[in-house]
């Protein structure tokens, strides 16, 4: 008795055809390589004389493709004091899923305000005049999460009476922020200095 054994034809030049060299497949990425970049802007000012944080215009949603990524978050625009001696802070707020918004700017060490009433990520001070000015607040979250994230950016005044706004201009130039997905395993933040 003869037994016969059949296997399918392998034909390699045909597999190598097949593969997609155009990109690396995400879950091969290095640790720090970018997975994806979302993009958020606006052109409608938010003005607020309250000195709690209040939500503007701006902000952007990423789902992250896995719960070990970091998001890197950069925002450019211009922020206007709007009088001489007042104050703006700014901060992000973040949410998962659709939940509520929560300051991720902590405390400093001379900070004896809330979560709520800290001085964020950016301070925005004429002592003299009412000024317009640039802002950029890089940030690197770790939000261990693979559902939508929305990073929204909020403004308080701190003294004096009258508003403070972001952006500067309303219907003229745009917020923008940026949401980059950093494949996770190794990117710290580390505070620096005495």
């Amino acid at each position: 008795m003869t037994v016969r054994i059949t296997k399918p034809k392998f034909d390699l030049r045909e597999k190598l055809t097949e593969l997609d060299y155009s990109r690396v497949p995400y879950q091969k990425m290095p640790a720090g390589s970018i997975i994806q970049l979302v993009a958020g802007e606006t052109e409608y000012r938010t003005a607020t004389a309250s000195g709690t944080y209040q939500p503007t215009d701006m902000f952007a949603t990423i789902s992250p493709k896995f719960a070990s990524s970091q998001i890197y978050i950069t925002l450019g625009g211009d922020g206007n004091n709007n009088g001489t001696g007042n104050q703006m802070y700014m901060t992000y707020y973040r949410s998962i899923d659709g939940g509520s918004f929560s300051n991720l700017a902590t405390n400093g060490r001379n900070d004896t305000t809330s979560i709520d009433q800290n001085y964020g990520f950016a301070m925005i001070n004429g002592h003299d005049s009412r000024i317009h000015v640039p802002v950029a607040m890089p940030f690197l979250d770790t939000p261990n999460t693979i559902q939508p994230v929305t990073y929204k950016v909020y403004i308080r005044r701190q003294t004096n009476s009258g508003t403070v706004e972001f952006p500067a201009n309303d219907g003229y130039q745009r917020s923008r922020m940026f949401l980059f997905e950093i494949a996770g395993g190794g990117i710290e933040s580390v505070a620096v200095g005495s």
